[in-house]
């Protein structure tokens, strides 16, 4: 055993430090009574970059008479604004006294009073520093894992690892000086500086023996107020009409010939459209539809459709859709709800009687020749009603939404101008009627005399079929579920007439946008509940690091505040609830006084403003740049033994590891539940996911099961079907019971009772969720030995925290885990990019190398090793190449540089340097280039025997057919004696193949984009780099240039290498 955990170590060794950390806990040994049980997500960063260099302090500095409770004041003040700040009270802080550290843990209730805070008798943090303080609010604990990025230090100057940002105390003429120190790559200074203030305010009421009230502490003011008042608004937009139906009616009359909208079945020109409306409309007077009358939609989208939309409110009605896939029983709730007067629908025959008419679109017949007169316009009013939307709540009936024609047009027009939609552009239609992205789809483009393309039910979840229609209509602006990004982007190429993606409804990753922002089109997160007419904020995405993408700033005449539950702002950063006002604003719900008075809130401004406001009932905070982050639902916490629980924080940390593509965390009957899937090219197994987040939450946010799905159930509009989700918890759980019969079941699900009472769950169940601690581990390993003779070690019992885990360790004594755990990690150690070849204890700089055409990652074994202690060393890992050799290759540097710059973008950190041989060159230097367009800098660039990017190569071998004349033309180049022969590489013959055909054709013109100080290493024997070679290089930087000629042929590192590591020593040497 514990030959197979060194073994598993000195893999772990060779990961990156993201990936490292976040298996780690698959091999740790440490039991549950080690490990910290809090974590928090403080003030979460717009992006992360690591630069300790970077770090600068606030201008702002306190000062405070020294007394025995000053410093048990402050650190329960910077406590309590933390707290407030991450929106939760359990979390962990690092600290640095002299030269000791220290990790406190924080556990604060929901009010902070003076006689309970404090304590005549003090702990000693650290052994040194004497701390009055309730010892359940502030306690010192072992281990950092849990640790927030905000420290504290006292006396001392050094930096904590770690951490972006430190409250600094110290010592001065008897006084006690506080400022603050951060990372402005990654916090405001004003946003610090606001958070200082806050703090000065909480030692004060310590001070004075007040209790500490959240509105006098935390209550903007001053520049933070100005600030948060800028940022609620809009862009202002003046509005000449009261609805957009004239000017609609305006554009399809007058657009005559010119296409309107395509279906697959029929393209209509404005003038077809047009007759159609005027169809529709003689048929609803016909009916006695008039002004303030409702009109169910239940019908297909279609041409027709839209037609009959445009009729309704054209008339002075009011449209109320209903999807088509609903069942009729809703149809009818609604109809009787709404007080519908007619239902227009494209189903024939009907199972369902109604006590309303109902017109069916087939059999509205185009009006005769005396009808064929100019539609006229009515003298709309703001507040005539355009629509009512239903929403699908999880419990309860429906809501019918009231949307006025003013909220409409200011939307509409809102939206127009921040996505710049003119004429020219096509909009793609894909939304059900029922839901109100069609109302962008069909409004925005008809307001604008743009096309309107309507894509066929059958294609919206095929993304080929998604992409050759947008290819073949030229649509340009497309609004679809983010869920279908990452299927979407393997068809980029079809996309050359899309230039705006709308996304909105769902959270989703950066990651899945980048490719669509590199190609030159504009990835827009919208965000907008139904109550404030589809959108109310818009965000651009970024090809830069942050996670997930903003909600961005508000559309314009929209107003957005963020706010705590007594509808006071709360401080700039600091979570809360998103309310949002404007014309916009729904008029509330049909039928529905009471739900509409307690969500539609009147709201009193500190700058003596009073307005109407929706709130929203997402927790959002303001960046420091006024755009919008969002956490998720305030009606998604939920409570685990005493604990409050944000199932969005779950989702969160296991969307962040690349495997998972999507997420949904479930909590049901007092237990977690998580369900995941993963991209098609990868997998990662519930145990190990399972292990993974054991790493990254706390112990009670858990997950009972992790449970792999091929995919996630949606709703009708694209969000996470959670019934769905909960039938198959029910449906696992009767499942695992029935498995429960064997007589090891039975005993071990005795011996776990005993061990937690509390738990009543079954063989699946977790019971550490149901009050299971380390004592309770060691009685259940205990009563295990005794009942079976099985030693199990407490860490297996942590790792399994399931009866049925148990018993099927204990039925293989104990081995299985750890040898699924050595299976996992093998896996994942050939999937890497990156392999850390020479971990280093305090690295000062990191080397990165690149491997040549035909070669492999280790490489750069014979010659790293004589590196100084400080260089950190990393190989670069190519797929067919070392361990990935079942993967197929890439022949070209570009796409491999794209990669690997996204892998070393964190890197910065620290300095870098890269070495690239042969074909290792040009991928360094164009890897170089790409880190540099993101503002990181590779300080050395060492190019070894490689072609200048600018000149083609002497000799291609890339277009030869035959594999033994291409072999041959390879072992040109030269052939160090441990090569393989021809024969033996006649296997490899494709990896070589895309090899050369990536170095070959990769062709740059020189453009001093790089910095960095450029190091040429060439043989003089080598027929393939000749001195032009040489001077060409020099032009692709604005550092030095250095040469350095050895006695060898093309494979110099090989053939010197005791020379060339003495050079690379130097090198990098000279650099610290």
């Amino acid at each position: 055993m514990e030959t197979l955990m060194n073994e598993i170590y000195d893999n772990i060794t060779k990961l990156p430090f993201n990936q490292r950390k976040k298996i780690i806990s698959l091999i740790d040994t440490k039991g549950q009574e080690q490990q910290t049980s809090v974590r928090n997500w403080l003030v979460a960063p717009d992006y992360y970059k690591c630069d300790r260099q970077a770090w600068i302090d606030t201008e702002l500095s306190l000062a405070y008479p020294s007394d025995d409770n000053l410093v048990s004041y402050i650190l329960l003040s910077y406590a309590f604004v933390l707290s407030r700040y991450s929106g939760t009270h359990n979390f962990s802080m690092r600290g640095l006294l002299s030269d000791q550290d220290v990790t406190v843990a924080v556990n604060l209730p929901t009010d902070v009073r003076s006689e309970d805070a404090l304590t005549a008798t003090p702990t000693n943090l650290g052994g040194q520093l004497p701390l009055y303080v309730n010892h359940s609010y502030l306690y010192e604990t072992e281990g950092n894992g849990g640790a927030s990025n905000f420290g504290f230090l006292y006396n001392t100057t050094e930096y904590i690892d770690g951490c972006d940002a430190a409250l600094v105390m110290t010592e001065f003429d008897g006084n006690l000086e506080v400022t603050a120190s951060f990372n402005p790559h990654v916090y405001d200074e004003a946003l610090i500086v606001f958070m200082m203030d806050k703090v000065n305010a909480c030692i004060s009421a310590f001070i004075a023996g007040q209790s500490v009230d959240d509105i006098l502490v935390l209550g903007p003011k001053g520049k933070e107020l100005d600030r948060l008042h800028a940022f609620s608004f809009g862009n202002s937009l003046p509005l000449k009409e009261a609805s957009i139906i004239p000017r609609i009616l305006s554009n399809i009359e007058l657009g005559k010939e010119r296409p309107c909208i395509t279906h697959p079945d029929v393209t209509l020109s404005n003038e077809d459209l047009y007759a159609k409306v005027r169809q529709f409309t003689l048929k609803l007077e016909e009916l006695g539809i008039g002004r303030g009358d409702r009109v169910c939609l239940y019908a297909q989208r279609s041409p027709d459709a839209v037609a009959a939309i445009i009729a309704i409110l054209s008339l002075g009605a009011t449209y109320v859709p209903v999807d088509i896939k609903s069942p009729v029983s809703l149809l009818a709730y609604i109809v009787k709800d709404s007080n519908s007067k007619l239902i227009i629908t494209s189903v024939i025959e009907w199972t369902t009687e109604f006590s309303i008419p109902t017109l069916q679109m087939e059999g509205v017949e185009s009006p005769s020749a005396q009808h064929d007169v100019k539609l006229s316009c009515l003298d709309y009013r703001k507040s005539d009603l355009a629509y009512i939307i239903y929403t699908s709540g999880t419990t309860g009936s429906p809501k019918g939404v009231k949307i006025s024609h003013g909220s409409l047009a200011n939307f509409v027009a809102g939206i127009s101008k921040d996505y710049q939609i003119t004429s020219e552009d096509t909009v793609l239609q894909f939304s059900s009627l029922a839901f109100d992205v069609s109302v962008f789809d069909i409004f925005c483009s008809l307001f604008n005399g743009s096309k309107l393309a309507m894509i066929p039910d059958d294609h919206k979840a095929d993304p080929q079929k998604l992409a050759e229609f947008i290819c073949h209509q030229g649509v340009t602006i497309a609004e679809i579920p983010p869920v279908l990004l990452e299927y979407l982007k393997k068809h980029l190429s079809r996309l050359t007439s899309l230039r705006l993606l709308s996304l909105g409804g769902e959270k989703f990753s950066n990651k899945f946008t980048l490719e669509f922002t590199r190609a030159g089109i504009e990835v827009v997160n919208g965000y907008g509940p139904t109550e404030a007419t589809v959108a109310v904020t818009t965000y651009r995405c970024r090809d830069n690091n942050e996670v997930n993408p903003s909600i961005g700033r508000p559309l314009p005449n929209v107003r957005t505040f963020i706010l705590d539950e007594n509808h006071d702002l709360v401080p700039l950063g600091m979570p809360g609830l998103l309310f949002v006002a404007g014309p916009s604003l729904s008029e509330g719900y049909i039928n529905l006084d009471k739900v509409t008075e307690d969500s539609f809130v009147c709201l009193v401004l500190p700058w003596g403003e009073t307005i109407r406001a929706y709130n929203t009932g997402d927790i959002c905070r303001f960046r420091s740049d006024g755009n919008l982050d969002i956490y998720g639902r305030s009606d998604r916490q939920v409570s685990i033994n005493g604990h409050r629980v944000e199932l969005l924080q779950i989702e969160n940390t296991a969307s962040s590891m690349s495997v998972i593509e999507q997420c949904s965390a479930i909590h049901e009957k007092g237990a977690l539940y998580l369900f995941y899937t993963t991209n098609k090219d990868k997998h990662i197994a519930p145990e190990l996911l399972f292990s993974l987040l054991k790493d990254e939450l706390p112990y009670y946010m858990i997950p009972s099961k992790v449970i792999h799905q091929d995919e996630i159930p949606l709703t009708l509009s694209g969000k996470v079907d959670e019934s769905k989700l909960r039938r198959k918890i029910k449906s696992a759980s009767q499942s695992s019971g029935s498995q429960g019969g064997s007589a090891m079941m039975s005993s071990v699900e005795k011996i776990v009772h005993q061990a937690i009472p509390t738990f009543d769950g079954g063989p699946g169940d977790d019971f550490l969720n149901s009050g299971g601690d380390s004592l309770a581990i060691i009685k259940i390993v205990s009563d295990i030995k005794k009942t079976t003779g099985i030693e199990l070690t407490s860490y297996q019992v942590y790792s399994n925290p399931n009866v049925s885990s148990l018993v099927t360790l204990i039925e293989k004594n104990g081995y299985q885990s750890t040898e699924v755990v050595r299976n996992e990690l093998v896996r994942f150690l050939n999937e890497l990019w990156l392999i850390k070849s020479r971990p280093s204890k305090k690295p000062k700089e990191r080397l990165v190398f690149f491997h040549c055409a035909g070669g492999s990652p280790y490489d750069a074994k014979p010659w790293e090793k004589d590196l100084e202690a400080h260089v950190e060393v990393y190989l670069v890992h190519l797929p067919a190449h070392g361990n990935r050799k079942g993967e197929p290759p890439l022949n070209s540097i570009d796409e491999m540089a794209e990669i690997l710059a996204q892998e070393l973008v964190s890197f910065a950190d620290l300095p870098l340097s890269f070495i690239g041989h042969s074909m290792g060159g040009l991928l360094a230097y164009e890897t170089a280039r790409k880190l540099s367009l993101q503002g990181v800098d590779v300080r050395n660039l060492m190019v070894v025997a490689s072609r200048s990017p600018n000149l083609e190569p002497d000799i291609k071998i890339s277009d030869e057919a035959d594999d033994k004349a291409f072999l041959t033309k390879l072992f040109s180049f030269g052939q160090p004696t441990e090569r393989s022969n021809i024969a033996e590489l006649t296997q490899f013959i494709g990896c070589l193949r895309a090899d050369a055909t990536a170095s070959e054709n990769y062709y740059l013109e020189p453009n001093n984009a790089l910095t960095s100080d450029l190091h040429i290493f060439f043989g003089k024997d080598d027929p393939f780099t000749t001195t032009q070679h040489l001077d060409e290089w020099s032009k692709y930087t604005q550092g030095a240039v250095n040469q350095y000629l050895f006695e060898s042929g093309h494979f110099v590192i090989e053939e010197c290498t005791d020379r060339f590591s003495q050079i690379v020593r130097n090198i990098i040497g000279t650099d610290n």
